[in-house]
């Protein structure tokens, strides 16, 4: 804000802070209050560089990949919300050995040949395709049924591990507090996901709550597989509804993946960024 000298300006602006003041020292209570019917359009952006070791080759592979979704409310009962989720785009760009391989559902072009269309086989699946979540009042995931998209794990691990609902307490909260989130995102397997959650500021429009993860395992799906990862971000949330109205997200983690006996080291960096506008 640029500062004015004059004084009911001065004084306005002092009102204000008291104001602000006042109100972060009063406890807030975060929860999703959404109707049935309620829709939701969702933007995803990640752009992550991977690096790993193959026959004793460094490589390094970025990518950026872009998902498009419509999210509606189709069900609230006994604290519980059913959402549904159709996926309507999906763009990728990515580099390794010097070739770039691009991909967007709504260009066929890039659907013709080499390993854009192994992509493209993969993909376009899971465009027009519904995925149903039920989540609690306070952003708890209790199931994801994938539908027909039953062996996509990549995206059931999406939306487990939060990327589209924050977890709330299930008790109110002031500006400074802190609290910690569990989240384990394959029944087979050891991987787990502890978040720290704290709420940096309120107002009755909007809260922004920052956050820290570590993401640990030595076992997905049987696989030897040891993660260990730190993920850091923020997210700006309706204070009213609880929906999520932006995120950034910083990920840093090292694996080792074990094959016939060879350890392959890789190292992940990236960031992700979400934005959701509500139709």
């Amino acid at each position: 804000m640029k500062k004015n000298v004059f004084l009911k300006v001065a004084l306005v602006m002092v009102l204000s802070v008291t104001t602000l003041l006042s109100f972060s020292q009063k406890q807030v209570t975060l929860k999703y209050n959404l109707n049935e019917g309620n829709s939701y359009k969702f933007e995803t952006n990640t752009a992550q560089e991977i690096s790993f070791e193959a026959n004793g080759q460094s490589v390094v592979m970025d990518m950026v990949i872009d998902v498009f979704m419509t999210g509606k409310v189709d069900k609230v009962y006994d604290s519980l919300i059913d959402n549904s989720f159709v996926m309507d785009r999906i763009k990728l760009d990515q580099k390794i050995f010097g070739m770039e391989m691009k991909y967007d559902s709504d260009d066929s072009s890039t659907f013709s040949s080499g390993a854009g269309a192994q992509i493209a086989q993969q993909f376009n699946k899971i465009i027009g395709s519904t995925v149903n979540m039920t989540i609690t009042e306070y952003g708890s995931v209790k199931n994801v049924d994938l539908g027909e998209l039953v062996d996509n794990d990549d995206l059931s691990q999406s939306f487990k591990t939060g990327s589209f609902y924050a977890n709330y307490p299930q008790h109110p909260v002031k500006v400074g507090d802190s609290w910690d989130v569990e989240i384990k995102p394959f029944d087979d397997g050891d991987m787990k996901v502890v978040t720290t959650y704290t709420l940096e500021k309120a107002n009755r429009k909007e809260a922004v709550i920052s956050f820290t993860g570590k993401i640990s395992g030595t076992n997905i799906k049987g696989e030897g597989l040891k993660m260990d990862g730190e993920s850091t971000g923020e997210m700006k949330v309706n204070a009213k509804t609880g929906m999520l109205i932006s995120s950034t997200s910083d990920i840093d983690m090292k694996m080792d993946l074990e094959q016939q006996g060879m350890k392959i080291p890789a190292t992940v960096m990236g960031t992700t960024t979400t934005k959701v506008e509500e139709k």
